[in-house]
């Protein structure tokens, strides 16, 4: 359907570990659109079993089309997913992208009325997610006036400050580390990537600032 709407593939392989597909484009239009083949990957499907998210959608008619969207609940855990996700380790990394966190807060207040419901919070314990959720709501509190339920992080916050602070260096530490995990390992595989990963390296360099992020 998409390609019948003039969409074509932003990239020409299929990543299977990707939680999507290939980003679909459209030369006339600025956003571009992922088709997901899950919610979540499935190794971290107990924040939002598959399931219990499908049963709780909620259909609508928009602009002629009936489609689905999740509930609340389903809606503001995958927010948090998007914020804390564990295979790019952003929450470790003080680094959660600006619009992330725009979007859990501003879910937050538009669905709970600015307050966490505590269905929210048991399934992040009952997930084993706790520890990012701490650090996390910590940066939500300090920074956006999310009341934080849980035992606040201040470590986190000092290390943001710090990311913040020499983003120069922050940027080319984050960049050696991740030469020595899988995904380095993946540009020893696939060397032709490697001068285009070096261009986006020198380029964040260059302007660490352009892309906000906490």
């Amino acid at each position: 359907m998409l390609e019948g709407l003039g969409y074509r593939h932003a990239v020409d392989t299929d990543d299977r570990a990707s939680q999507h597909y290939p980003s679909f484009f459209h030369p006339d239009e600025m956003a571009r659109v992922e088709l997901h083949r899950a919610i979540l990957r499935p190794r971290d499907s107990a924040l939002l079993p598959p399931m219990e998210a499908a049963a709780g959608i909620e259909w609508q008619e928009w602009e002629g089309t009936h489609i689905g969207r999740l509930d609340a609940l389903s809606r503001a855990l995958c927010s948090f997913y998007q914020c804390t996700r564990p295979e790019y380790r952003p929450i470790t990394a003080s680094e959660v992208p600006l619009m992330k966190a725009f979007d859990f807060v501003g879910r937050i207040h538009a669905d709970f009325g600015g307050v966490l419901p505590p269905a929210f919070l048991e399934r992040v314990a009952m997930a084993g997610w706790e520890p990012a959720a701490r650090r996390f709501l910590t940066l939500t509190d300090v920074y956006f006036g999310l009341p934080n339920p849980l035992a606040p992080d201040l470590a986190y916050i000092r290390a943001v400050e710090r990311r913040a602070g020499r983003p120069r260096w922050h940027l080319t530490l984050r960049t050696m580390r991740t030469l020595l995990t899988a995904r380095g390992w993946e540009m020893v595989r696939h060397p032709w990537r490697a001068p285009g990963q070096f261009a986006t390296y020198v380029g964040r360099l260059w302007a660490p600032g352009g892309a906000p992020r906490f």
